[in-house]
This record gives structure tokens, C-alpha cells and sequence, in this order.
């Protein structure tokens, strides 16, 4: 695993079309869109930022800057809930 690789956190327990909703380590419950869940999905460890930017890009047919603002803002928001770790962050749940 790469120093900057995320890798995800908790579990599904709601798959929908739209939305699904995650649970994380500590139980709290979020309801997420489907960018968040591909994104949170597509962190195993293995998959850098930059790879994920450009899957997302294709996946979801955005350009290279809006994919790389909304991956980025994807995964600040799945590490304040909890559904991610960022590798050299010291997990406290």
C-alpha cells in the first residue's frame, strides 16, 4: 500500500440506485450519494488519489479539474465520518 493510498472503512448496509447507506467502525449510520459510495467503494489501499481522480472522470464523464475537486472533496468528507483512513492519520475511532 502506498503512503497516500485511502482505504475505506465500515460496511454497506444498504445498496440502493441512487444512494446507499454505510456504517462506520463505531456504528453511526450515513446515507451517501453514488459518487461518495464509488469513491468510498474504489478505496482499497491499492488505488492512489490520482487513479481514483481519473476512474471517477470516466466513470462518471467529468473533466480532469471537476473530477479531481469532487474525489478530493469526497474523501474529506468520508474521513471526518469515519469511512476512510488516510494513511500517517491517527485513527481515533
Amino acid at each position: 500500500m502506498d503512503a497516500d493510498n485511502p482505504r475505506s472503512r465500515g460496511k454497506i448496509v444498504e445498496d440502493g440506485w441512487e444512494t446507499a447507506s454505510l456504517v462506520n467502525p463505531t456504528g453511526a449510520q450515513f446515507k451517501l450519494g453514488k459518487n461518495a459510495v464509488w469513491v468510498w467503494k474504489a478505496c482499497n489501499g491499492n488505488t492512489t488519489r490520482l487513479k481514483l481522480t481519473a476512474e471517477f472522470g470516466k466513470t462518471f464523464e467529468k473533466g480532469e479539474e471537476e473530477s479531481a475537486k469532487t474525489v478530493e472533496t469526497i474523501l474529506a468528507t468520508l474521513e471526518k465520518i469515519g469511512l476512510i483512513s488516510l494513511p500517517g492519520k491517527i485513527l481515533t475511532q
